[in-house]
């Protein structure tokens, strides 16, 4: 599969980046949450006005370390690297006990290749206009992914038709502090309106994809069992996904003769199955006792 895994951020910092060294005083790691807008290009969602998202960039490369650690609030920054993923342990506090509870989740981030300031302003008001000034270039993400499930079509409560499937990408870049077996991110992917529609038909586990799209970071509800008092209980994580602007249909995907072999072979099962009612409904009627 092609090696295109590729994202391009012009964003605010609005929260001090997190440095962390070991007691040596040697860098271990820098992550920094970035501010980043969507322009008024259409994905289906229905939204007509420019979106914000704060995906999250983590590196433990040196050089790349120490000017993170240069950033500071109301900066501008440029960002360039794959998507990267990785299951870690998510720490949530039972809403009955009060005890801290740790599942396993997914962290989705942007490995940079490439992080440099590009300018400081003085307050957020600042940034918000500059990055809207700037919107076609905050948020860009460009990607070849595998599907490695079948998609799932969602209906949220505004009435939105949704599909929602994930993608295994293979790194173009190695990232030199992961196990050398590692060379796959997983990112799920969520489609919005007619993009959405045409997903859900055309795409199956094994079908290949190219996406222009751009990222989406938000606060998702996830559901656990306190091992401590044995309650369940709701707590809110976080999830990135990529989210199409185009999604180009490239290897083993329906074209539009199998959709409509599918699609009557569908619509023949329902005969099928009406037929099937009908005929036990019938049977059971012969069955009543005239005694």
């Amino acid at each position: 599969m092609a090696r295109q895994n590729q994202a391009f951020l012009m964003g605010a910092v609005l929260k001090d980046p997190k440095i962390v060294k070991n007691p040596d005083g040697e860098y271990l790691y820098a992550m920094v949450y970035v501010t980043v807008v969507r322009g008024y290009r259409e994905v289906g969602d229905g939204k007509k006005f420019m979106k914000a998202d704060n995906p999250v960039i983590i590196t433990r490369e040196k050089e790349l370390i120490q000017e993170i650690e240069r950033w500071q609030v109301y900066d501008i920054v440029d960002v360039k690297g794959p998507i990267a993923s990785k299951n870690i342990l998510k720490s949530s506090i039972c809403a009955h006990c009060g005890e801290k509870n740790k599942a396993t989740g997914s962290l989705v981030y942007i490995n940079p290749i490439y992080a440099r300031r590009r300018l400081h302003l003085d307050n957020r008001d600042e940034c918000v206009n500059y990055l809207s000034t700037n919107r076609e270039i905050s948020n860009q993400v460009f990607v070849f992914g595998t599907l490695c499930r079948d998609p799932k079509k969602l209906t949220p409560k505004e009435g939105l038709i949704v599909t929602q499937y994930q993608v295994a990408m293979n790194r173009k870049f190695r990232i030199k502090q992961d196990p050398p077996e590692l060379k796959t991110d997983y990112p799920w992917v969520k489609s919005y309106g007619a993009n959405a529609m045409e997903d859900h038909k055309r795409l199956h586990t094994g079908s290949i994809v190219y996406i222009d799209g751009c990222l989406q970071a938000r606060s998702v509800l996830r559901h656990t069992q306190c091992e401590h008092c044995n309650e369940q209980y709701d707590w809110k994580d976080r999830a990135m996904e990529i989210v199409p602007y185009a999604t180009e249909y490239i290897l083993n995907y329906y074209d539009d003769e199998t959709i409509e072999e599918n699609e009557a072979r569908r619509l023949e099962q329902i005969k099928r199955d009406i037929f099937l009612r009908d005929t036990q409904k019938s049977d059971d009627d012969t069955l009543i006792d005239d005694n």
